[in-house]
This record gives C-alpha cells, structure tokens and sequence, in this order.
C-alpha cells in the first residue's frame, strides 16, 4: 500500500515539475509573436543595467510602436492586426540577429530591442534598417497585402539607469 502511495506521490510530483517547467517557458514568450515577453525584457534588461555599471561596454534600448495599429484593425480586423505583430516580430528577428540582442514585445503594438554592444550610432542605424524592413516588405493576411510603419526611439542606456527610465528616454527620442 505504501508502495503504490509512494509511486503515485512521485508521478504526481514529476506531472507538476512539468507544469511548473512549461508555465516557465510560456511567461517567458509572447505567445503572438514568439519573441521575449515584457517580464523576460524586464529581467534582462534590469541584469543588463546592473552590468552596464561594472562595464565601459555600450548598451542601447530601442523602442518600437507600429503607427496606426487601431486603423490596421478597422481595415483588416484582428487577424490583420495579428498578422502585422508576427510580420513584425520577423522583422525585427531578422535585423537584429544577435544572440547578444533580445527582441520583446512589450505589450500591445509595442516592442522593445535591447542592444548590447551597441552604441547609439549603431542604434539608430539597425532602427532605420528594421523601418525599411517594414515598408519594403508587404504584410500578408488572406488574399490582402498591405504595408505598416512604425516608429523607433533609441536611448543609450546609462549605469544609474533604472528600467523605466532607459524605456521612457526611448519613448522620448521616438
């Protein structure tokens, strides 16, 4: 009898270190996009400042937000406005290929880089790079094609900087 207990405490515990595993790498990804959730961003780039204050290396933001994302919606309803997210997510996964780099979306229509290594020259230019990215390549949802802009606010990043604040002097330089 204690046996068969044992047996199945153990099953119950292997079935909810897998739950546990999976609930981990599910708030770890935007389920949309597939890129870094806003709680993996926070993490990183909170460990990123907290490094950026032992070391001379440079380290950017880049905030991104799609223009006119609720008129995206209205024109080509929610399935659009899902396809214009993963559109830009491949984009942005594209321009920025570093496994130094962490690609996030941070909620809604907006997205976040963190650049390591990067100064804010290199910043501004992989930006510039990821808008023409957008305009040259169509996003596809059924039989319709259509563009999105966005734009993107680069901010180097300070060693006294907190999150919010290297996030909201890229809001700013949008």
């Amino acid at each position: 009898e204690n046996d068969a207990l044992d047996q199945a405490l153990v099953q119950r515990i292997t079935s909810l270190t897998n739950d546990l595993e999976e609930a981990r790498r599910e708030a770890g990804s935007d389920p949309l996009t597939g890129l870094a959730s806003r709680w993996v961003l926070e993490q990183e780039l909170s460990r990123a400042i907290t490094m950026r204050a032992l070391s001379p290396d440079p380290l950017c933001v880049l905030l991104i937000d799609l223009d006119n994302f609720k008129k995206v919606n209205d024109l080509h309803g929610h399935v659009g406005g899902d396809e214009a997210l993963k559109a830009a997510a491949a984009r942005l996964t594209r321009v920025f290929p570093r496994s130094s780099d962490l690609v996030a979306r941070l909620g809604g229509d907006e997205f976040v880089v963190l650049l390591r290594y990067a100064g804010i020259e290199d910043a501004e230019r992989l930006g510039e790079r990821f808008l023409a990215a957008l305009r040259d390549e169509p996003v596809l949802s059924g039989e319709t094609t259509f563009t999105i802009a966005a734009s993107v606010g680069a901010s180097a990043v300070r060693p006294d900087d907190t999150v919010t604040e290297a996030l909201r002097r890229a809001d700013e330089a949008m």
